[in-house]
């Protein structure tokens, strides 16, 4: 038996952010932003906000938690407005159930699990990239920057009230972002497919969002401008989001983890910069046909080996692909880390040690043939 939830009203395409001033109305709340908050103009939206919070970093970690924690803790507020990529919505989802501001009590509650967290803050979240999906799902990645270690909270307190979706706003990310982020809806869609908790409802969406993906996000890196194709990312990254909501992350994120905290490779480059590699592996030892349903689905324009070749030989000129391959000798020393059960075992083919050296064995093969 399949169950499917996901409660969060949204507001999607071109005209969502109109829907705003009806959602912040008649509420107290804090905003959540990054470094990029004003330069992007996104201030004017927030003029009555208790409280601007626009520090937060690529990768938040327990201390950045910490602080945020106590600078809020005596602010008068009902709703937390998260507006920016993954990581803003992520710290806002944790702010909204977390309480005490001491990295020791954090630490406590990301290790021994969240089934006793209660809800302080309303989240509206507003994802300023296309890629994480993060406005649709109950979770929120924190890393330890000491230990290099990543943490997942995870609690149906963490979906978000809403969700404004408004492609406008990701005109302001440059080639690099636009790239990591679509490469990391694109593993959201594949590694739901090639998942054991995969569903009819799951499977319809990641095949829908991969086409479109494949289709587009190569010429959106040539055409940033270009409204209609940041759209059909919007939608691709917002299914993704939905999917993994069912499905959780598989093997592409087991291994991302201690490629973004040793090496700090962006996620959605660490977690999608691989797939072609880990869609060959699944493929030549899946036993349930899944992969070959994969293939046959989205082969029907052309071979998906063909367009997923078109797709990373053109982030590979454009060079997006090189902070993987400058790291390559130290990369292979973290085999062991790169095996995190929570991920790893809900892909359809466990991946052992020497699985994922022969993944990156054939990986940095490209590297030589730059």
């Amino acid at each position: 038996m399949d169950s499917l939830f996901n409660p969060v009203k949204v507001f999607i395409g071109e005209d969502s952010l109109s829907e705003l001033p009806s959602l912040i109305k008649k509420r107290k709340y804090i905003v959540i932003s990054s470094r990029g908050f004003n330069s992007r103009g996104w201030n004017n939206y927030f003029s009555k906000a208790e409280c601007i919070i626009d520090s937060v970093s690529p990768n938040p970690t327990i201390r950045e938690l910490s602080e945020h924690i106590q600078s809020i803790k005596d602010i008068e507020c009902d709703t937390l407005v998260a507006i920016g990529g993954g990581s803003v919505i992520d710290v806002a989802k944790a702010l909204s159930v977390l309480t005490e501001q001491s990295e020791e009590s954090i630490i406590n509650v990301l290790i021994n699990g969240s089934t006793d967290l209660n809800k302080r803050f309303d989240v509206i979240a507003i994802p300023s990239t296309a890629g994480t999906g993060a406005e649709v799902t109950p979770f929120a990645t924190i890393w330890d920057d000491e230990n290099k270690k990543k943490y997942s909270l995870a609690s149906s307190e963490l979906y978000p009230t809403a969700a404004i979706i408004s492609p406008e706003l990701s005109l302001t990310l440059g080639l690099k972002q636009t790239a990591y982020t679509g490469l990391d809806s694109l593993s959201h869609c594949f590694e739901s497919l090639w998942n054991k908790n995969a569903t009819p409802f799951t499977k319809s969406l990641a095949f829908h969002a991969i086409d479109t993906i494949l289709n587009t996000l190569a010429k959106l890196l040539n055409n940033l401008s270009n409204i209609e194709y940041r759209t059909k990312m919007s939608w691709a990254s917002y299914m993704g989001g939905l999917c993994i909501n069912q499905t959780k992350t598989a093997l592409a994120h087991s291994i991302s983890y201690p490629l973004t905290s040793h090496f700090n490779i962006p996620h959605g480059l660490a977690s999608g910069g691989l797939l072609p590699e880990i869609y060959q592996f699944n493929f030549e030892n899946d036993k349930s046909g899944t992969m070959i349903e994969i293939q046959q689905t989205l082969s029907s324009s052309s071979p998906l080996e063909t367009r997923l070749d078109n797709l990373y030989n053109h982030i590979i000129d454009k060079g997006l692909l090189d902070s993987i391959f400058q790291n390559e000798p130290k990369i292979y020393c973290l085999t062991n880390e790169m095996i995190h059960p929570e991920r790893s075992l809900n892909n359809i083919v466990n991946g052992r040690p020497k699985d994922i050296q022969s993944i990156l064995s054939s990986f940095f093969i490209k590297k030589d043939k730059r």
